[in-house]
């Protein structure tokens, strides 16, 4: 069964590249020629299992308030695990003599990577102290990876390769005091996506044609996950509240054999691709691309009647370091296209700026805090039709789906607006957790597509996208404020119909089946619904609450054709 047979019976859906016209032919670049057959030049795809090593993974644990530190009770940790991971990848390379480059994501399941470290012992200055027992976990159940490889081919058969880039995967942590006899506990547990990179080696050995074999080394950092360990008792009046805060970081090793099903791997074609060949049955493309961001979200809470501005959260330009995979199918003659893609990236930088208003609050308050160890993941998938189409131009509507998921974490507390009763100089730390935001938007698009072919092996793709129905689901925490005045995290909705998204790009073909380029994009959506404090609350009730975010992005990309 041949490639095009497959998509042909296959629900692929990718972004980034579309057929042209035969006649567009004289415009691609000279392509560069092969003395033989390119092995490992094509698209790939395959499973891989093996193992994965984490030692000295730490965790270090702090108090609200900093100024009250338990004596006899550790602040910090260190751990180790091991674990087994199955997973899948797909790929490509584009090689020129013995020189290859090209890119990889994958996905791994982790089965057993789990650290559990407790002490007991006493705390306190007085003798025989106080008993405690403090337990502390981290798991990591997945893997995955974005990322770019620069390789040799020594003999035609054997590939060695570099590789390095976005590396993400699924954490879980959890701390627990407890003072047996005394009755107070602080217990807590989180699970978040968390996202770092992923740097290393590895080795291919062609068994055929097709058929190849692999061992990859990969070091990973995911940086690190925050629990708070919130008590089971409120505070006294006139004392301050006290929790705990960890911080536990998720790095290591894999060791992982694959088995890859390689495409065009004998490929001698070198005057045109089937890119540019409006007479194959379909096209497609896969590519990577590595971004950088920058972000403006918003919350604005109103009383239960929508007419009075309570509070305000602003997380201003938070930046995120980000990856994706993106993949498209053309069938020329037609017209018809399908597109997606799939990021993620690690939001840092940037702050908060927490507003209270009066009558409510008086005097009026402003705090800010520092965003950091957040993230976003962003998704879509698209299918369209280019009504219009000539030799150099094309032009046409699509409708889709887009996804977005974003984490921000605000620590610290400064006092901006001379509110003296919140967020006084040093009643919280630097490194306190204080608020969490995490809010996900589905959107629908309807849009335009268009794309030009220029000389000298240019070409430019553009689109804009209307959002006409969007919801949003979040939840918020107030770490500091639980189990005080909230119970947990306080749930938000909303629906919007005014969202509006726009994207470009450039790419210059490096050879017939081969492109890099430039781009960006722009995001802006927004929703009106309720914040939900009856689910957190005793006597609260929904109130109107607004919803924003913007995102902008730049990116460079590489992708295959085939």
């Amino acid at each position: 069964m041949n490639l095009r047979t497959i998509l042909l019976t296959s629900c692929i859906a990718g972004s980034g590249g579309g057929a042209l016209a035969a006649d567009l032919d004289v415009l691609a670049p000279t392509p560069v020629q092969q003395s033989g057959p390119a092995r490992w030049d094509g698209l790939s795809i395959g499973v891989n299992g093996g193992g994965l090593l984490a030692p000295s993974q730490s965790e270090s644990q702090i108090w609200f308030p900093e100024s009250f530190v338990p004596s006899g009770i550790p602040t910090s940790y260190k751990f180790s695990s091991d674990g087994g991971m199955l997973g899948v990848q797909v790929g490509f390379n584009k090689q020129w003599g013995s020189f290859v480059v090209g890119g990889v994501t994958d996905y791994d399941m982790v089965f057993g990577a789990t650290a559990r470290q407790s002490v007991a012992g006493a705390a306190g200055a007085v003798p025989g102290g106080t008993p405690f027992t403090e337990a502390q976990s981290q798991q990591l159940h997945s893997l995955g990876t974005i990322r770019g490889r620069v390789g040799f081919a020594p003999i035609d058969d054997m590939l060695i390769y570099a590789t390095g880039g976005l590396a993400f995967g699924q954490t879980q942590v959890a701390s627990s005091l407890t003072f047996p006899g005394l009755g107070p506990t602080f217990t807590g547990s989180h699970s978040d996506i968390s996202v770092g990179f992923a740097a290393g080696g590895g080795v291919e050995y062609a068994i055929d044609p097709q058929w190849s074999i692999g061992a990859e080394f990969l070091y990973y950092d995911l940086g690190v996950s925050h629990v708070a360990g919130l008590p089971n008792f409120t505070a006294v009046t006139g004392f301050p509240a006290t929790e705990t805060d960890s911080s536990i970081a998720f790095r290591g090793y894999t060791l992982r054999l694959g088995l890859n099903y390689e495409f065009d791997g004998t490929s001698t074609q070198t005057t045109s691709n089937a890119f540019q060949n409006s007479g194959s049955d379909i096209t497609g493309e896969f590519g990577v691309r590595a971004g950088m961001s920058t972000s403006h979200a918003r919350m604005t809470l109103y009383d239960s009647g929508g007419s009075l501005r309570i509070s305000q959260l602003t997380y201003q330009n938070p930046t995120a370091a980000t990856g994706e995979a993106y993949a498209r199918l053309d069938e020329p003659s037609s017209g018809l296209f399908a597109k997606g893609f799939f990021g993620i990236g690690k939001e840092s930088g940037g702050q908060l700026q927490d507003e209270d208003f009066g009558p409510i609050t008086t005097p009026y308050s402003s705090t800010n805090s520092s965003q950091g160890d957040g993230h976003l993941s962003y998704a879509d998938i698209d299918f369209g039709y280019y009504a219009m189409q000539g030799s150099w131009y094309k032009v046409g509507g699509f409708a889709g789906y887009h996804y977005l998921d974003e984490r921000f974490n605000a620590f610290g507390c400064t006092q901006t607006a001379g509110n003296a009763g919140i967020c006084p100089t040093g009643a919280v730390g630097s490194s306190n957790l204080g608020i969490s935001d995490e809010g996900q938007w589905n959107s629908i698009r309807l849009g335009l597509a268009a794309q030009l072919t220029l000389p000298a092996g240019f070409s430019i793709r553009a689109e804009a996208a209307w959002l006409p129905y969007m919801t949003f689901n979040g939840k918020n925490d107030h770490w500091l404020r639980e189990p005080q005045d909230f119970s947990g995290a306080i749930p938000e909705s909303g629906s919007g119909w005014n969202g509006f998204q726009a994207e470009g790009e450039l790419n210059y073909a490096l050879s017939s089946n081969f492109d890099v380029g430039i781009g960006g994009r722009y995001w802006a959506m927004n929703a009106k619904g309720h914040a939900n404090f009856q689910a957190v609350t005793a006597d609260g009730g929904p109130q109107v609450a607004t919803f924003a975010t913007q995102t902008a992005q730049g990116f460079v990309q590489s992708a295959y054709h085939f």
